[in-house]
């Protein structure tokens, strides 16, 4: 199964950008007060990542067209990304998506795991 791994990071290497998937850990200042003051540390796994538009396939925004008028006002422009299984950590909403100068907070991570490794995350993202 880590042939599809491997597809994955291939395709998505080839055809996407350079990402980091940024995982942020909060250390307190005091170790004897936990409950104080905490300092952040940052760390990013670099990857690569192809950008999708998902909001091309929200099937549910677009069942009928009364549905289309209700949400029209309320609709967020969805974005997601495609990140090889290989990419060092299991993405989490807890984390960001760096790409370039622009950093995306992760609404939703879904896993294609068509055996014991998993292939690739699919994140949808938004700022």
């Amino acid at each position: 199964m880590a042939d599809f791994a491997a597809l994955a990071e291939r395709l998505i290497t080839k055809n996407g950008r350079a990402i980091s998937v940024r995982a942020t850990t909060k250390t307190p200042v005091d170790a004897e007060k936990p409950w104080g003051a905490q300092t952040d540390s940052d760390t990013d796994y670099d990857t690569y990542g192809v950008f999708i538009d998902t909001q091309a396939s929200d099937y549910l925004a677009r069942v009928s067209a009364v549905s289309r008028l209700v949400l029209a006002n309320v609709e967020v422009k969805k974005t997601g990304v495609l990140i090889p299984g290989t990419v060092g950590v299991e993405p989490t909403t807890s984390m960001k998506i760096v790409d370039g100068d622009t950093i995306w907070g992760i609404a939703k991570v879904s896993k294609v795991q068509p055996g014991p490794d998993v292939a690739l995350y699919i994140c949808e993202i938004g700022n």
